[in-house]
């Protein structure tokens, strides 16, 4: 009889405050138990499966949580001896957190390798295992969340112990679909399936979190075959293919499942989903693979299940909604490539790949139909018209990534974090460029009530995060979750702050810019109503600016200061890659529609006095003093905002010479909005070849527009000094 562990300790987490803890073994003589702080007597494992001829054992345990947090170790004993893992380790110890505090979690994807070759050609492979295990030592998780992808069985089409298997493989399609499953190949198959956990789960770093951070896994193909769902139906229902699959679904059981159902949604049904709750977080874990076909992703049962379940969670008024879905239902579209390689065999180039997609052609309704079920979950869900901060977390793409699907009318909306892989490298340059020019991540108009999808830029980060990451959740002092992608790259640290959804319903988000939102364009200070430092839009993009600059904004006191932050908040504006579009003035009236920053937003495309205004409230919202100029020559009509010094006083009856000669001194800076936003033309007095990429970089948009001022064929029209015209009104923001 051994005393070592050959997988495990696993630490589990399910509804209803229950811990668990697994281990496999080799045959023991009497049950094991299980001793743990703060409990008096030994708590007993009880055998729950066999691995070949090992034993699988699982105890498990409640914990109430105190007001501080709880560090509890344990041991796990055998007669008089105690059981060591592969690292002849022997006791562990795991963090309860307190009920005055917010738990820290954290979430990854892909824990393995597509072939041996990228194995062999990878650094370090459990790099960031080892940073998670140094993240859980400064500030330990309570909750690890695993997406997918925790083993890969794709080694087992070149696997020498699968003889059978491999000659089968060699055979023509449809000779390949008519063959049963001999004896000698299932015992091949399931001999596999029982390894991959044992060779995969066994690293020094990987193994000590496991039996440190109670985990809640759901899977995604490669835990059982690549593509698995994205076969033809004749292919995927053959003999073989439903044995690989019969013995993958038995070790994710034991494994990753833990032989436990209290976390099932539905545990007469064929699919996984899982449910439960920790703390502030209601937590559900799709299965997109038990049911998966090439026409659908969860059947008719499962839908019912989802809504049920997202039904019993709106009831309880939730803070939180976590949704795991193995791959993203927010990323890089295929589907005119897709489209395009439609006449080419299945498997041609990326196409098992693109139909693994919820955008795939074949799965964009069943997309919308999600997209549906939860923006109606936050609207079930919403108190005094704030809703639950709602995330998807995914793997897969192995980069990652941030998106927000919302509704425009009711102000909610659902953020998509991407997280992939712990392991698995990113696609190398020359991949990623054929996946960027066979693919857009353009904003999408849904289709459905005012519903829009976006690709956004985390903080600090390029907007796709090409390096190995895992992600972190919390909720900061300031009452909002905050992710943090840890990354192979230490220099890369990506950063999103999730701004729970308010349906606020003010004009601007409720009507269109055709029935409000006129300007009258005789009227100077009627521009003020449409300066709006206080919509959410406009706070987001400060908050993220403020947080690239280091410190707060209210503490510029230079002009070199207040420039360097309008240069932060221009490129903001600029990575969302709005497009240049008319309004044209009301018809026999002096009125102009302007948009709003949420219908910029919303709609992608702004005019000179749209993004005007927009900079006029980030401005004014990161606390510095904006201007707006309108000019007008023969024919021609322009407006750009421009900042003041810290220190320069409030102006009196302005005239364009006053502008010229502070702009001269060094006390007034003014730019051309338009610059931030794509034009295939000129829009003021920038060069041709300035646009020739669609847009200004800063300093060009700030020697336009003083450009523009110092050319005598130009008036000025209207000069709003906004910080003195509020002061002057009271005007409310």
């Amino acid at each position: 009889m051994s005393n070592t562990i050959i997988v495990g300790p696993l630490l589990g987490f399910e509804h209803g405050d229950y811990y668990t803890v697994c281990i496999l073994t080799e045959p023991l003589d009497c049950p094991p138990t299980l001793q743990l702080t703060g409990k008096s007597r030994p708590l007993p494992f009880v055998i729950k499966a066999t691995v070949g001829k090992q034993e699988f054992w699982r105890a498990e345990f409640c914990v109430t949580a105190r007001l501080n947090g709880t560090v509890l170790q344990y041991i796990i004993k055998n007669k008089n001896s105690s059981l060591r893992d592969q690292h002849g380790r022997d006791c562990w110890q795991f963090y309860v957190p307190g009920t005055s505090e917010q738990p820290r979690l954290a979430y990854a994807s892909c824990n393995g390798f597509s072939s041996t070759q990228l194995a062999r050609d990878t650094d370090d492979p459990y790099l960031l295992w080892r940073r998670m295990a140094i993240e859980h030592k400064r500030a330990p998780f309570a909750l690890l969340m695993l997406g997918g992808n925790q083993v890969y069985a794709d080694a087992i089409w070149e696997s020498t112990n699968c003889p059978a298997l491999r000659k089968w493989s060699c055979l023509d399609w449809s000779t390949q679909a008519r063959t049963s499953v001999s004896s000698s190949m299932a015992k091949e198959i399931a001999r596999f399936y029982d390894w991959i956990y044992k060779d995969a789960w066994t690293n020094e770093f990987m193994s000590l979190i496991l039996a440190s951070v109670p985990s809640l896994m759901m899977w995604d193909d490669r835990d059982i075959l690549d593509g698995w769902g994205s076969y033809p139906l004749e292919r995927q229902l053959c003999a073989v293919f439903q044995e690989l699959f019969k013995e993958a679904s038995r070790v994710f059981d034991i494994f990753q499942l833990r032989c436990g159902t209290r976390n099932r949604v539905n545990i007469a049904s064929s699919h996984r989903t899982l449910y439960l709750r920790f703390r502030d977080y209601h937590i559900l874990a799709l299965d997109c693979r038990s049911e998966r076909s090439l026409h659908r992703v969860l059947s008719e049962p499962h839908w019912q299940d989802l809504k049920e379940s997202l039904l019993q969670i709106a009831a309880q008024k939730p803070r939180t909604l976590i949704v795991m879905s193995g791959v993203p239902v927010l990323y890089r579209s295929f589907a005119t490539f897709e489209i395009q390689s439609h006449s080419n065999r299945w498997r041609d180039l990326l196409d098992d790949d693109l139909q693994e997609h919820w955008s795939a052609v074949n799965h964009q309704p069943e997309r919308l139909r999600l997209f549906t079920a939860f923006l109606h979950f936050l609207k079930t869900a919403q108190v005094h018209g704030s809703a639950p901060s709602s995330i998807v977390l995914s793997g897969f793409v192995c980069v990652g990534g941030l998106g927000q699907i919302r509704d425009q009318t009711s102000g909610f909306c659902l953020t998509q974090v991407i997280s992939s892989g712990i392991v698995h490298p990113p696609p190398p340059p020359l991949l990623w460029a054929g996946i960027e020019s066979k693919s857009s991540d353009m904003a999408e108009d849904l289709g459905f009530e005012d519903a829009a999808a976006e690709m956004l830029t985390p903080i600090g980060s390029e907007r796709y995060v090409r390096t190995r990451n895992f992600a972190t959740l919390h909720y900061g002092t300031d009452g909002i979750i905050w992710i943090n992608w840890v990354c192979e790259n230490e220099n890369m640290k990506p950063v999103a702050r999730l701004v729970p959804p308010s349906s606020v319903r003010t004009a601007e988000t409720l009507t269109s810019v055709k029935t409000l939102n006129l300007w009258d364009t005789e009227e100077c200070f009627d521009l003020l109503k449409h300066i709006t430092p206080n919509n959410r839009f406009v706070r987001e993009e400060v908050s993220r600016a403020q947080i690239k600059y280091g410190k707060g904004f209210g503490l510029a006191t230079t002009l070199s200061d207040c420039d360097r932050i309008c240069r932060l908040l221009y490129e903001r504006i600029q990575a969302h890659h709005f497009r240049y579009n008319l309004e044209p003035v009301e018809s026999g009236t002096n009125h102009q529609s302007l948009r709003s920053a949420s219908q910029i937003l919303a709609h992608r495309v702004a005019n000179c006095i749209d993004m005007t205004c927009l900079f006029a409230s980030l401005l004014e919202a990161a606390h510095q003093r904006p201007f707006v100029v309108t000019l007008q020559g023969p024919g021609f009509s322009h407006a750009f905002p421009g900042f003041f010094a810290p220190d320069e006083a409030f102006w009196e009856s302005p005239t364009i010479g006053d502008l010229r000669r502070a702009i001269n001194r060094g006390d007034a800076v003014v730019f051309e909005a338009t610059g931030a936003i794509d034009s295939e033309e000129p829009v003021g007095a920038e060069y041709a070849k300035e646009r020739s990429s669609g847009c200004l970089t800063f300093k060009v948009a700030k020697e336009s527009a003083t450009r523009m001022v110092a050319n005598s064929k130009y008036q000025m029209k209207h000069f709003l000094d906004v910080c003195k015209q509020r002061k002057d009104q009271q005007t409310p923001r």
